[in-house]
């Protein structure tokens, strides 16, 4: 009786021991748990603390910087030189009644230079001529002179002169191409952006071209099924049954698109922009490789 009683009270302990190890584990593993939730708060609560500390660095930069806003405005063209001209708006944050600020601008034509005064409300307006007869970007940088001290700031620019045309096309859609019965189709639509309010869209076209040779000219209009988001911005798409281009073709050809118009300068454009090759023909259907091809237009100057 005694034995069994012995028995009865080692095996409860160890029941117990049991438990308490089992309670114990548990407890570990809450706490480890526990452990990696502080330490991903406080990496969370670094990247918030390290964005907030560039967010501040950028403020306090900006707030040294004397130039607190610019722009360039399209105000005309220059046929003889093929160039783009524009009145440059600078806003300055401090100024004097002698403040005046040199300007220069690299394009891919060369370096100019020009000294622009500010007015009595620190804004300093001036007309700059931007050649466009070659591709590439424009910067800009600003001495400002107060007093007989200069201080030179980095203004940045544009990475392709042709951002700067009044008219510019900035995106689109086109639906799939297909091939069929010896007919190449599919459903395109442009979206034209307007730098200003002031400028107009003038004789929107779409040019189908195959194999290099134009073989379609259609008006184009506003779309019915492309929407547009964001100030001066039109959608265009052909003037035809559901927007959709219809060519014949055979298989090998190569099928380009391009939205031409002109603007209120007189200015003409051709914006190439769909490409696609008729690779192979299909009892079905076809769609060969293609898509976009840029929106760098080649442009027509008026005489």
């Amino acid at each position: 009786m005694k034995k069994n009683w012995i028995a009865l009270v080692s095996l409860a302990l160890n029941l117990v021991l049991v438990a308490l190890v089992l309670w114990q584990g548990s407890r570990l593993d809450t706490l480890e748990q526990d452990l990696w939730n502080v330490q991903a708060n406080l990496l969370d609560r670094q990247d918030q603390v390290m964005d907030e500390v560039d967010a501040l660095r950028e403020d306090v930069q900006e707030g040294e910087r004397l130039i607190a806003d610019w722009s360039l405005e399209p105000a005309g063209l220059d046929s003889e030189t093929q160039s783009l001209l524009a009145e440059v708006v600078l806003q300055l944050r401090q100024w004097g009644v002698d403040t005046s600020v040199k300007l220069t601008i690299l394009t891919p034509a060369g370096e100019t230079v020009q000294t622009i005064p500010a007015d009595a409300g620190g804004i300093c307006r001036g007309p700059v001529s931007l050649a466009l007869g070659e591709q590439g970007g424009v910067s800009m940088t600003a001495a400002v002179t107060t007093e007989g001290v200069t201080i030179q700031e980095d203004l940045g620019g544009y990475e392709d002169l042709f951002m700067l045309l009044p008219v510019q096309v900035t995106g689109g859609s086109f639906g799939s191409p297909t091939y069929r019965d010896g007919k190449w189709s599919a459903h395109i639509a442009v979206t034209v952006k307007m730098e200003s309010d002031s400028v107009d869209v003038l004789d929107p076209a779409f040019a189908v071209y195959r194999n290099g040779s134009l073989v379609q000219r259609v008006n184009a209009v506003v779309s019915r099924t492309l929407e547009t988001v964001g100030e001066n911005k039109t959608a265009y798409a052909p003037d035809l049954p559901e927007e959709t281009f219809s060519v014949e073709a055979r298989q090998g050809d190569r099928i380009q698109i391009s939205f031409t118009c002109k603007d209120g300068f007189g200015l003409g454009y051709a914006f190439p922009f769909f490409e696609e090759t008729i690779e192979s023909v299909t009892p079905g259907n076809q769609t060969g490789e293609g898509g976009f091809t840029g929106m760098a237009p080649t442009l027509t100057w008026p005489e």
